[in-house]
């Protein structure tokens, strides 16, 4: 995923099925996996609900989704990274 270009970003952890709130707002690479790969009793894709991510470019894509986080709130007994698109910068 990461080699082929993917971009994505945690955008969501439930830390009772395993998700550790320092994951919230990272992008996935190849450190991020291997950390993931390191973590007992959790699934690495998160197909068990750990965590959920947003892919915002890639190779798929035909232009990156520009976002920012505004920060964190809780729903549900999720940790949630609230975002939303970059405000366009006007060239001079």
């Amino acid at each position: 995923f990461v080699a082929r270009g993917h971009r994505s970003r945690i955008v969501s952890v439930y830390p009772e099925y395993g998700g550790r709130p320092e994951w919230l707002g990272q992008n996935f690479s190849s450190e991020l996996i291997a950390e993931l790969e390191q973590t007992s009793n959790i699934d690495v894709c998160g197909e068990c609900g750990e965590y959920h991510s947003f892919a915002w470019g890639g190779p798929l894509f035909q232009w990156e989704i520009p976002i920012q986080s505004l920060g964190t709130f809780t729903q549900d007994a999720h940790l949630c990274l609230d975002l939303k698109l970059k405000e366009p910068t006007l060239a001079s």
